[in-house]
């Protein structure tokens, strides 16, 4: 979230309602607190006219003194059943409830209602009768702020993102064998969001990098001579994503397929980048991203982690490379999206067969040579080239 100055906050609160507010409470001797949304926006630096707040003590006789003290333009709703109260004043909603213990009926909505204090952790349970979509939409609102982790880190904290996460709860900490440890997986996954999060304002991006490495508890072990290993975490996460978005009740088209292919690639140009940057390997990324390609380099890029800064620089530097090969391949063999120039239907009828293995191997080979560079991505070549193939496999 944006850091603000106290002189920023003053201005914040500068309306004549908060002046009333405060004066009311000093009268009856109550301590009140800005809460919710109201506090929210002012770190996203958005406007608004709805404003929670709690009193420690009575809100609604809070609130029915506040209105006596406006007059004649305030217009007040109590609720007493919920403690609550709702004051609307020249455009502005205050809504006022007394810190409260709550006690409820098995499935019940309704609580019973008794004063208490300002902290109500206990019923953090109470999260199971929010609407999936409800929690979905407040997600998304703290992916889309500017510093995502502190949402995150406060979820945690209150011990809700148990409740509504617990894959990424399940992240959480560093196991130590032989004097080799690995690092915390959940706030490298929020380092990393917040990396992403200073690039694009692209909200499925941003669930990519908060998911890139959800399968790393799934797949950790311990090898003695590698030390700590999260093979196939990639893949594994991919096929993950699809339950997480259904139970979350977020959208299950091709955002959550966008989302899974990038988690499934993120490790690839990471793989080229620590390795020698070859033509087809860089061909072959190019071919599986697609149009993605560009956010995948940028998925990859707030990756880079280390606090080795030499190891950081060389990571950063060979994408550089990564990324310029991307461009000069793109241009000269038109790889992105491309489908192999000679189709099944062309090679079904060259040698007279029916849709068989046969045919997939040979257009499988067909597109393998053009990605790895050893025929240009044109008609002639390729035709010759099946040709030369269908021979060896005894074709005519």
């Amino acid at each position: 979230m944006i850091e603000l100055t106290t002189e920023e906050l003053k201005q914040r609160f500068s309306d004549s309602i908060f002046k009333r507010i405060s004066e009311t409470a000093d009268e009856l001797g109550l301590e009140c607190y800005v809460v919710g949304g109201y506090v929210r926006d002012i770190f996203l630096q958005r406007p608004s006219k709805d404003i929670d707040v709690v009193v420690v003590g009575s809100g609604i006789a809070m609130a029915e003194a506040l209105a006596r003290r406006l007059g004649r333009g305030a217009h007040l709703s109590v609720f007493k059943n919920f403690g609550t109260a709702q004051l609307k004043y020249h455009g502005t909603e205050v809504e006022f409830v007394g810190a409260r213990k709550e006690s409820y009926t098995h499935d019940s909505r309704k609580p019973i209602v008794e004063d208490g204090s300002l902290s109500l952790c206990r019923n953090k349970e109470r999260i199971s009768i929010i609407s999936k979509e409800r929690i979905a939409d407040e997600l998304n609102k703290i992916l889309l702020s500017p510093v995502p982790s502190k949402g995150f880190i406060d979820l945690d904290r209150s011990g809700l993102l148990q409740l509504i996460f617990p894959e990424l709860v399940a992240l959480q900490g560093v196991e130590t064998r032989n004097g080799r440890a690995h690092k915390d997986n959940f706030y490298h996954t929020l380092e990393v969001l917040d990396n992403i999060s200073k690039k694009t304002d692209n909200l499925w991006l941003r669930w990519a990098a908060l998911l890139h490495d959800i399968a790393k508890p799934a797949t950790k072990r311990w090898e003695p001579r590698a030390g700590w290993t999260f093979h196939n975490h990639n893949f594994i996460g991919e096929k993950m994503i699809p339950d997480i978005f259904r139970r979350m009740k977020l959208p299950m088209n091709e955002k959550m397929k966008y989302v899974q292919k990038l988690v499934g690639l993120h490790m690839r140009p990471i793989v080229i980048a620590d390795d020698v940057v070859t033509d087809s390997a860089v061909r072959r990324l190019l071919f599986e991203a697609g149009d993605d390609i560009d956010d995948l380099m940028t998925l990859c890029e707030a990756d880079i982690t280390s606090k080795n800064m030499e190891r950081k620089q060389r990571f950063l530097n060979n994408f550089q490379l990564v990324r310029q090969k991307l461009k000069d391949l793109e241009e000269r063999d038109r790889i992105r999206n491309f489908q192999p120039p000679v189709s099944g239907e062309e090679i079904m009828k060259t040698f007279n067969l029916p849709p068989c293995q046969q045919v997939g191997a040979l257009k499988s080979a067909i597109k393998d040579a053009i990605l790895d560079g050893v025929i240009p991505n044109e008609y002639e070549a390729a035709r010759a080239f099946m040709l030369q193939r269908a021979e060896k496999m005894g074709l005519k």
